[in-house]
């Protein structure tokens, strides 16, 4: 996973023309970070800043790491139907309190399965992961 997610940080910072320092900020990391990780100078970083990395990169955390084609893959059984129907009612409940006229189908579903499998690992409901999620992804 490392030298992929690597390779995908390194591409990504190179078409979204940012230097190394500048996803460190925008993606509130310290210093070096980013760098540190690249030059093999620290070990893997941990859930939180690859989920903040990919945010800035307005990618999902399956395809920074690698583990995703460029097309998602809905077709999963919900193990944890109350779960998945707050998540669906949260969710629909915020972007239309956004009015946010623009909003793709494919992005509200990204939205649905990222936080549905975010709270499975919790096993619930992970409201202020839905809302970092949604606010991250408008």
């Amino acid at each position: 996973m490392q030298s992929k997610l690597k390779q995908n940080i390194l591409t990504l910072i190179k078409q979204k023309d940012l230097s190394a320092r500048k996803l460190e900020r925008d993606a509130g990391l310290h210093k070096n970070y980013i760098a540190n990780f690249l030059h093999d100078k620290s070990k893997n970083p941990g859930i939180e800043s690859i989920i903040k990395i990919a945010s800035v990169f307005g990618v999902s955390v399956d395809e920074l790491i690698g583990r995703e084609s460029s097309s998602k893959n809905y077709d999963l059984a919900i193990a944890r139907k109350d779960i998945f129907f707050e998540v669906v009612s949260y969710l629909s409940k915020a972007y239309e309190a956004r009015q946010n006229d623009g909003l793709k189908l494919e992005n509200f579903f990204n939205a649905i399965y990222e936080v549905y499998m975010f709270s499975l690992k919790k096993d619930s409901f992970d409201k202020e992961f839905a809302d970092w999620f949604v606010d991250s992804h408008s």
